[in-house]
This record gives structure tokens, C-alpha cells and sequence, in this order.
């Protein structure tokens, strides 16, 4: 009886010596700034600020993104001064169009952020995604923690103004679009401007100049006024209403002040 015990005891040792190797190894490997692991649906890459859940993705274009979406949180805080904060940023990949409308619950391409969460969900293939739309919904991230998720009264088109001021293309091409909307009469009032709430109401040729009218005011802001006196105009958003900041910040009394400066600032540039 001695030596049959005996016998069985080795490869129970032997297994439990196997689970403990087993162990450590998912340990050290967890240890990685870059670690390369499987959850229950996704699969996932992550280093200290992102963590990127995806589907079914090239490894080489998921640390592009993660290369890309670190030199963006960078440059939005060079840009704007808004930090990065400090929980990691979640960017899910979904397989492609179908499965992401479908998870998601939305009706159109394109990518959907949460704010709350920290997350930005897409699917793989959507055009521009790394030139534009990343850094767009960075921004928005960083923009609306900087001034209070639950701040109310900021304008539609100052939130999409700063988002899409990253966006090179249109930040290099804003004054000529705008000069032939103005000549066209389609541009918007500023007054116009401000009263829009729900992007859905404007037809699509619309949109695209609200997009750009918005870019064109945050760039007079700061290239006028600098961006440190931007800043401070944002800290005041968290505690006063929109045209007391801008007032306090500017010294606009008016947003008419604020149009005929704009415009002015246009036509010089």
C-alpha cells in the first residue's frame, strides 16, 4: 500500500508544478507595457494610456493605432493644453460595418465615443479613421472632462469646433471654403450658429459648413488670442455661462463683437 501511494504521489506533483509554471508565466506576461491578450469576445493590445479591443485585426496596424493615438493625446495637449486624464482611453474594433451597427445600436458608419466611459467603438476599414476620426473623439474626451461632463450651456459649435481644429485638412483649407459659402450666402450667423443644437436638422452641404465655421472660430481664438487665454476661457465655461467666459475671458460683450472680429481676421488671413 506504501509504495502504490508512493507512486501516485509524483505525478501529482509534477501537475501541480505544471499549474504553478502555468501561473507565473500569465503573470510576467501581464507585466508587459504592451501586452497581447483574449478576453471572452476581443482580443486585446494595450500600453499605459489605451487599450484596444478588436475582432479580428492585423497586430501591425493595431500598434499604429496605439502609436497614432498616443502622438494625438500629445498634440492635443501641446494644441489645446487639455490633458490627458488619468484612466486609460478604450478603443474597440469591431470586425466590420455590420457587426458595428449592430452592437452599437447606430444607423450610420463612423464611430460612436462615450464620454462617461472613456470609450470609442468603430469597426475595422472605416475610412479615415486614423487621420480624422481618432483624433476628432480624442479631443471631444479631453474637452469634456477639462470642463465638466455635466456642465450644460456650451455650444454645440464650440465642441465640434475644437475636435475638428485637429483635423489638418480642414484646418488648412476652413478660410477658402468659408470665403466661397460667404459669397454663396450660406454662411451661417453667428447668432444661427449658436442656436444649433442637433446636427440631424441640417442638410448635409449644411453640416459640412457648420463643421467648418466652427474650426474657423476656434482658430481665431487661439491664433488671435493665444492658446494660455483659451485655456482660462475653458476653465470659466465649468462655472459661468457661455457669454459670461467669453466676456470674463476676451472681453466680448456681444457675440455680434465677436462675428465682425472674426470676419475681420478672415480677410487678413
Amino acid at each position: 500500500m506504501r509504495k502504490k501511494n508512493r507512486r501516485n504521489f509524483i505525478p501529482i506533483l509534477e501537475i501541480s508544478l505544471f499549474k504553478f509554471c502555468l501561473i507565473i508565466l500569465c503573470i510576467i506576461s501581464g507585466i508587459n507595457s504592451q501586452a497581447y491578450s483574449y478576453t471572452a469576445r476581443f482580443r486585446q493590445v494595450k500600453d499605459k494610456r489605451f487599450i484596444i479591443y478588436y475582432e479580428d485585426a492585423p497586430y501591425t496596424i493595431l500598434k499604429n493605432i496605439l502609436l497614432k493615438a498616443n502622438y494625438y493625446a500629445d498634440r492635443i495637449k501641446k494644441d489645446l493644453g487639455l490633458p490627458f486624464g488619468k484612466d486609460k482611453i478604450e478603443i474597440y474594433i469591431y470586425r466590420d460595418l455590420k457587426r458595428y451597427l449592430s452592437l452599437t445600436n447606430q444607423t450610420s458608419p463612423g464611430a460612436v465615443t462615450s464620454l462617461k466611459e472613456r470609450k470609442i467603438q468603430t469597426y475595422f476599414g472605416v475610412g479615415e479613421f486614423l487621420d480624422i476620426v481618432l483624433p476628432h473623439e480624442l479631443t471631444h474626451i479631453f474637452f469634456r472632462e477639462f470642463v465638466g461632463l455635466e456642465t450644460k450651456g456650451i455650444p454645440l459649435w464650440l465642441e465640434e469646433g475644437i475636435a475638428c481644429l485637429q483635423d489638418k485638412q480642414r484646418r488648412l483649407s476652413y478660410r477658402t471654403i468659408l470665403r466661397t459659402a460667404a459669397g454663396d450666402n450660406k454662411i451661417f450667423s453667428l447668432e444661427e450658429l449658436a442656436g444649433i443644437s442637433d446636427l440631424s436638422q441640417l442638410e448635409e452641404d449644411r453640416q459640412e459648413i457648420f463643421y467648418t465655421q466652427s474650426t474657423g472660430l476656434i482658430d481665431y481664438l487661439i491664433n488671435k488670442f493665444g492658446k494660455d487665454r483659451f485655456l482660462k476661457f475653458l476653465q470659466a465655461l465649468r462655472d459661468n455661462e457661455f457669454s459670461l467666459a467669453l466676456e470674463s475671458t476676451y472681453g466680448f460683450k456681444k457675440i455680434e463683437e465677436l462675428k465682425e472680429e472674426w470676419q475681420r481676421f478672415l480677410r487678413i488671413r
